[in-house]
């Protein structure tokens, strides 16, 4: 294992280099909300349950990825030496630390709506984060299977939108509609963000060396045209500000015109520019249908 100096610094300065680098926090927050944001208004409950949920979604992506760095360890070590972990700014010991503070936040939350639906998802949503936490124990032979890979860990998120509208109850809507959109939104910006340049695609858990440049910019595109259908589908169909559809159509033009350039050249400003405006399709729709629908 690879002898790592560690930073002298005091532990607040320290996770706050770790957050900008590996977990935005307020992309992360914003995320919680607006996720939790869109279930929220089709719901007759109080304030604290779409808080609640938002809370627990934001401390479960910071829980993934605190896992995740520990998990890939030995991989960042070869391939990203110059994640925080790798330099010394946060040790794999404090990061356990916070990834128990988030899952024992999470349970205390499930619990304190006094309902034992909500407590059993919140069991299941953690149960399946241990399984993925532990890449089902046959880490040799799932890391080879890329596609196995990647639907068995997206599928966390799927029990984890779902228990958002355990908690939040929506009323009118099918609870698998809201999932579908998030989970669009979620996989358009996951292939954004493993669109790598050709210098930087050396290995083969990308997008774009799984798909090729051409196929990573078509697959991006898909997604992102699914999750502007499905903002569509709720501003038509609630009486919505058809209006603020512009915005989603407006990135999505963007994810486009970037996907073409990436396809034809794929260097580090073309992908940048993918990764970006990939990750604020999200936020967008997300804006789009709640500001389109009070």
């Amino acid at each position: 294992m690879k002898k790592i100096k560690n930073d002298p610094r005091p532990l607040p300065a320290r996770l706050w280099i770790f957050q900008r680098e590996r977990a935005p926090i307020i992309p992360v927050v914003l995320m919680g909300l607006s996720t939790a944001g869109i279930v929220y208004l089709f719901s007759e409950q109080s304030w604290w349950y779409f808080l609640g949920a938002a809370t627990i979604l934001a401390l479960y992506l910071l829980q993934i990825r605190t896992a995740d760095e520990h998990k890939d360890f030995e991989h960042d070590n070869k391939y990203h030496p110059n994640r925080p972990v790798q330099r010394g700014i946060v040790s794999l010991q404090e990061l356990a630390v916070i990834n128990k503070m988030a899952i024992i936040g999470q349970l205390l939350i499930y619990a304190s709506f006094l309902q034992p639906q909500i407590f059993l998802i919140g069991i299941l949503s953690q149960g399946y984060a241990f399984l993925t936490r532990k890449e089902f124990f046959v880490r040799d032979w799932i890391r080879q299977h890329f596609y196995i890979y990647y639907i068995s860990h997206y599928m966390q998120l799927v029990i984890l939108f779902f228990a958002t509208t355990v908690i939040i109850q929506p009323v009118g809507v099918n609870p698998w509609v809201f999932v579908l959109t998030i989970m669009l939104a979620v996989i358009t910006t996951e292939i954004g963000r493993k669109m790598l340049s050709e210098e930087a695609d050396t290995i083969d858990d990308t997008y774009s060396a799984q798909l090729g440049h051409t196929g990573s910019a078509f697959a991006l595109s898909l997604f992102s045209l699914g999750t502007l259908i499905m903002v569509y589908y709720f501003l038509s169909n609630f009486n919505g500000k058809m209006l603020l559809i512009v915005l989603p159509v407006s990135v999505l033009l963007m994810i486009i015109v970037s996907a073409y350039k990436y396809s034809k050249l794929a260097n580090e400003n073309n992908s940048d520019k993918v990764e970006k405006s990939s990750a604020l399709l999200y936020l967008v729709s997300m804006v789009a249908i709640i500001f389109g629908l009070i």
